[in-house]
């Protein structure tokens, strides 16, 4: 080829060069495995803040998010992670293990009976590679109240299999990490319930459309009294009495529910969703909602408007936003 002579490239081959400039740019801004993690674990990024709509709580008050939103969130967090149920050599997804419970019934040191039960333990076995490190969750088969499953089924071994994904996701990302921290619902003997300093909340605060109406008087209203006369019975009628009313209704939010609502809205967001993470694990299990700064201010005031005391609620946020100073 001659010196002054210009090569042409092909639309293929810019494609190309094209391409692969554009994923060396992406490697060159990925963040680490430790940086994804830090962000997700403190709830500042994209995908943690995602969580608090989804929080769910099973009968006995525990708080869980489902498996499906864990890994959509880890796809998120890692377009190439990849979870993957490991088989046993049968080609199945049941690991079991067998201990013999050998007891021998001696009394006075004549041996009466000897028995040999087996008893066995069921797992199944997960992986999930993201961002270049591998995990692996080992997880029972248990029952819908997490206690040990002696008879095992497909469905059964199915919820291990997506329990054990929900997680391993959250040990992988640090989503929703701090739900296991507080109490693994697999051992649930084991668990201790952590409560911050949240007021009772009483389920009697009014809707946006309901009014609370105090009546005073309680006469009957069009009634009719029945009235004996001379072995004649009759049907007098009742004046008419109207009961006075005193109505109140919810759009008149109180001035501490508004300071709460601009506390939660224009403090700086990394801040106050640490402080909400903290307070809405109890919160969700005793009123099955959760608050969060990406809730409009009706929804927020329609939430608080739920505690009976929230000076003393306003109160806890502050002292927690004070620890995170």
């Amino acid at each position: 080829m001659d010196k002054n002579e210009i090569k042409i490239e092909s639309n293929e081959e810019v494609k190309t060069k094209k391409a692969a400039s554009k994923k060396n740019d992406a490697n060159n801004t990925k963040k680490s495995w430790k940086e994804v993690f830090i962000d997700n674990y403190n709830g500042t990024s994209k995908e943690a803040k995602e969580l608090a709509p989804f929080l769910k709580s099973t009968y006995k008050g525990d708080v869980y998010i489902p498996w499906a939103v864990m890994e959509r969130l880890t796809y998120m967090c890692d377009e190439d992670a990849q979870f993957n149920v490991i088989q046993n050599e049968n080609g199945g997804f049941v690991f079991t293990d067998k201990v013999e419970n050998h007891q021998v019934n001696i009394q006075k040191d004549v041996k009466i009976s000897e028995t040999n039960a087996p008893m066995f333990a069921h797992f199944v076995k997960v992986e999930l590679n993201f961002l270049g490190k591998n995990f692996l969750e080992i997880y029972p088969i248990q029952e819908q109240d997490y206690s040990a499953a002696r008879i095992f089924n497909q469905n059964l071994v199915n919820r291990a299999i997506q329990r054990a994904k929900a997680k391993l996701a959250s040990r992988a990302t640090g989503l929703a990490l701090k739900l296991y921290e507080g109490s693994d619902l697999q051992f649930d003997e084991a668990k201790k319930d952590i409560k911050p300093d949240i007021p009772e909340v009483k389920n009697t605060a009014p809707t946006k459309e309901e009014v609370v109406v105090e009546q005073k008087m309680t006469a009957p209203i069009k009634e009719e009294v029945v009235v004996e006369q001379n072995n004649t019975v009759e049907k007098e009628p009742v004046k008419e009495t109207e009961p006075v009313v005193e109505a109140k209704n919810v759009d008149n939010i109180p001035q501490e529910v508004i300071d709460l609502i601009s506390i939660i809205k224009t403090t700086e967001e990394s801040k106050i969703i640490k402080v909400l993470q903290k307070v809405n694990l109890a919160v969700m299990k005793k009123y099955n909602f959760a608050l969060s700064p990406n809730d409009t201010e009706r929804e927020l005031a329609n939430k608080i408007s739920k505690f009976p005391n929230v000076t003393q609620f306003k109160k806890t946020i502050e002292n927690f936003l004070n620890e995170t100073l």
